[in-house]
């Protein structure tokens, strides 16, 4: 599989290594992860102000879904607010606000990557639900 964030694109090659690379996300450097099959078939991670979303497309549009918690659990204090892109400001997206009941911690972002990966069972408190954030 291959990852893609801010930094780097490199192919993984054990859990280990996509667990090294994620780790280097930050909200304000390093703020998305894309981990591919093909490009149809991919897990995603983007971050917000207090964590990140996480959204899975198994083949069309149609079977684009994104993450929420499903027992609502506590993410470290809110993080600054980062500086909208050029091209969000042109556009006037704004994407940056707090996720609240599915913005997932780091820790957790690697853990759902490592099971996409594996071909493992997703966590118990995640459930997907239909459509993009």
């Amino acid at each position: 599989m291959e990852l893609e964030t801010d930094l780097v694109r490199m192919e993984v090659l054990s859990s280990e290594g996509l667990a090294h690379a994620l780790a280097t996300l930050h909200p304000l450097r390093n703020t998305r992860a894309i981990l591919s099959q093909s490009a149809e078939h991919y897990i995603q991670a983007g971050a917000y102000a207090n964590g990140y979303v996480i959204e899975r497309r198994s083949g069309n549009e149609a079977s684009h879904v994104h993450a929420r918690h499903v027992n609502r659990a506590p993410l470290d204090a809110d993080l600054p607010i980062p500086e909208r892109p050029w091209w969000q400001k042109f556009l006037g997206i704004d994407v940056r606000q707090s996720a609240h009941d599915h913005a997932f911690a780091l820790a957790e972002v690697v853990e759902v990557f490592s099971a996409y990966f594996d071909g493992a069972d997703y966590p118990e408190y995640i459930v997907w639900h239909e459509g993009c954030h």
